[in-house]
C-alpha cells in the first residue's frame, strides 16, 4: 500500500497508489463507499489526510481494503469511477498529477546523527559509544514534484540519502520492545546540508546553520506501511548513499532537483500550500540510515 499527498489542479488529495499506477484519492472515494455501503457511525473524514489514516489504525487499512474491491467491482461492470455526486476519485500520472512530501506537517523530526563510518572518518572521530539525535524543521521538506533549494548563505551543500520511519500515533516514555508498535511506516528521505555552515572553523558542530534552511529535505514518494516494508524497503534502500554535490542523489522514484536562490527569496511551493492544510502522517518522525554505512 503507497500512500501519498498528491494534487491535480492544484486541488489537494489524499490516497495511494495502485499496482497499475493509478492515484485514488481515497476520501472522495470512501464518501462515496459509504453512500452505496451506509454503515451506521461511520466517519469517512479519516482519509482527508495522511494523520487521520494512520489514526484510524488497523480499522483504515480494512476499510481501505474494501474500497479497492468496490472500485474494481464497479470498474468491472463498466462503471466510471465518479461518485455520485460526480467527483472523480481515479486519477492517472499522465493528467498532471504532482506529488507533495507524504510527510507534510507534524510536531517533530528528529534524525541520528553520526551514523555514517565514512563520515566519522573524513572527520577523524571515533564512532560513538550511543547514538545521539539533532532535530529539523517541517519547513525543510518538500515533495518529489519540488526543488531542494540551494541558499547562496552556504558554499558545501551535500546530500545524503536517508530510510525515514514515520511515527503513526503519539506515546511517551515508550518501552524498547514495544517501539515497534508505534512506527506507522517507512519513507525516503534526501537529506541535504552544508558543511561549511555546520562545521564552522575553531567552532562547535552548527546543526541549526548547517540543516536549517527551507526546502533542504525532499521525502516521499510515498509512505509505506510497516508490515510491507520490513522486506521490501529493507533490499531497496539499506545502503546510505553518499554524493557531493554536483552529482544527484536522486533515487529512481523522486524527481526533486535543484534550484538557487538567496537567503531572502521565498520558497516554491504548490499553490494549494497553505490554504488546504494537508495533515502529517505522524506526531514526529525520525530519519536514519543503515547497512553499509551505519556506525554502531
Amino acid at each position: 500500500m503507497k500512500l501519498v499527498h498528491f494534487t491535480l489542479q492544484d486541488q489537494f488529495h489524499f490516497g495511494m497508489i495502485t499496482d497499475a499506477n493509478e492515484f485514488i484519492d481515497l476520501d472522495t472515494a470512501c464518501r462515496d463507499y459509504y453512500g452505496v455501503n451506509p454503515i451506521k457511525g461511520a466517519d469517512p473524514s479519516r482519509f482527508r489526510d495522511m494523520q487521520g489514516f494512520f489514526g484510524g489504525g488497523a480499522d483504515s487499512v480494512q476499510l481501505t481494503k474494501k474500497i479497492i474491491t468496490y472500485i474494481d467491482r464497479r470498474r468491472a461492470a463498466g462503471w466510471t469511477p465518479r461518485a455520485a455526486t460526480g467527483a472523480r476519485f481515479l486519477f492517472k500520472p499522465e493528467e498532471g498529477v504532482k506529488l507533495l512530501a507524504p510527510i507534510v506537517r507534524g510536531s517533530k523530526i528528529y534524525c541520528l546523527a553520526s551514523n555514517s563510518r565514512s563520515h566519522l572518518t573524513e572527520q577523524g572521530k571515533p564512532l560513538p559509544k550511543h547514538p545521539y539525535a539533532f532535530s529539523r524543521y517541517f519547513n525543510s521538506l518538500v515533495g518529489p514534484s519540488e526543488n531542494l533549494i540551494l541558499s547562496s548563505a552556504g558554499k558545501f551543500p551535500d546530500v545524503e540519502l536517508e530510510l525515514a520511519v514515520v511515527i503513526g500515533q503519539r506515546g511517551k516514555h515508550i518501552p524498547v520492545e514495544k517501539a515497534m508498535e508505534f512506527v506507522a511506516g517507512y519513507t525516503i528521505a534526501l537529506d541535504m546540508g552544508y558543511r561549511d555552515l555546520q562545521y564552522p572553523a575553531d567552532l562547535p558542530v552548527d546543526w541549526v546553520m548547517g540543516k536549517g534552511f527551507d526546502a533542504t529535505m525532499a521525502v516521499g514518494p510515498w509512505v509505506v506501511r510497516r508490515k510491507r516494508s520490513a522486506t521490501s524497503t529493507r533490499s531497496r534502500w539499506s545502503s546510505r548513499q553518499e554524493e557531493p554535490f554536483g552529482r544527484r542523489a536522486t533515487p529512481p522514484t523522486m524527481s526533486s532537483g535543484f534550484r538557487r536562490s538567496s537567503p531572502t527569496s521565498p520558497r516554491a511551493s504548490p499553490s494549494n500550500r497553505g490554504t488546504s492544510s494537508p495533515s502529517a502522517a505522524s506526531a514526529a518522525f525520525r530519519a536514519s540510515s543503515s547497512a553499509r554505512s551505519r556506525a554502531s
